[in-house]
């Protein structure tokens, strides 16, 4: 079996030297083959690198049947799209390209609300709409008809459960945003000791830690009415004040103090299609037994 990224690296050449030629088979591979996606024909932003790995991740992401070992999305030089898998799977990719550029110029707006809820309160207000998924593992997910995500924002309201962040992030189809809400925290992790003129000189080594909310999320249109959406949130917090460390790390220094900074976290990550109008829920315990709740309702503004 030959790699992927070596069977796409070695068709491509033949498929740029016999241009406008783009889709070639694979001998000994079945029906499996590559296929070249010009991305220049696509809307550019200024960070044109970025772009193109956003389409990439997204083809990846959501071309059916899913992606084997064997098969594989990459970008050639920022500008052509390398799908290598078989006729379903290019017919998906080419499928997929062509209805972001009919949707172009569509905007999609994602409005993402995070709750944190004692055990007891998730177990009253949120479980029963959200089961324990069958396959274990203590993440549940579900998509929400927007009645059904109006109910459970009601009942959210009704059990007094503060919203944490409610940001909106406007996205073209295929464009990846991100967002951070909060602070980076400087610490004095370590420190140096340089002699100098027959003395110790001790330089403290500053780092940074994050405390708050990172969002990376990643959509666009897949069929008719329907929208994936790739969706990754972080919620980290640092236990304040840090914890401080006093020791001797020299000969005729004075004590010195090193801080050790303690964070404790969730990570919520979600792929799924759905209707515009309706909302993905995702929820994961914390380590303090409570959990974390998002609501991410994608909209559609042409």
């Amino acid at each position: 079996m030959i790699r992927p990224l070596a069977t796409i690296a070695f068709a491509a050449t033949a498929l740029l030297a016999a241009l406008p030629a783009q889709k070639i088979p694979l001998p000994g591979e079945g029906n499996r083959q590559l296929q070249l996606f010009d991305l220049l024909q696509k809307p550019q932003q200024q960070d044109r690198a970025a772009q193109t790995q956003a389409i990439a991740t997204f083809v990846r992401t959501f071309v059916q049947p899913a992606l084997r070992p064997e098969d594989d999305v990459q970008v050639l030089g920022n500008r052509w799209l390398a799908v290598l898998g078989d006729q379903q799977q290019i017919a998906s990719a080419e499928r997929l390209l062509a209805i972001a550029g009919e949707h172009r110029e569509d905007l999609l707006t994602i409005e993402i609300s995070l709750y944190e809820l004692t055990a007891a309160t998730f177990d009253q207000v949120a479980s029963p709409l959200l089961p324990k998924p069958a396959g274990g593992g203590d993440t549940r997910q579900l998509v929400l008809a927007a009645k059904d995500a109006d109910a459970l924002t009601q009942r959210l309201v009704k059990a007094e459960v503060d919203r944490l962040e409610a940001p909106r992030l406007s996205v073209l189809p295929m464009q990846k945003a991100e967002l951070r809400a909060g602070e980076q925290i400087s610490y004095i992790k370590d420190f140096t000791i340089t002699p100098v003129a027959g003395k110790q000189i001790a330089d403290p080594v500053v780092d940074t830690i994050w405390n708050g909310i990172e969002i990376e999320l990643l959509a666009s249109f897949v069929a008719k009415d329907r929208v994936g959406v790739a969706c990754k949130l972080a919620k980290q917090e640092v236990a304040k004040p840090i914890a401080e460390f006093t020791t001797q790390l020299g000969v005729g220094l004075q004590p010195l103090t090193v801080q050790l900074p303690h964070a404790t976290g969730v990570r919520l990550q979600q792929t799924a299609e759905l209707a515009p109008g309706s909302t993905i829920a995702i929820a994961a315990p914390k380590t303090d037994g409570g959990w974390l709740l998002a609501l991410v309702t994608v909209i559609v503004q042409k």
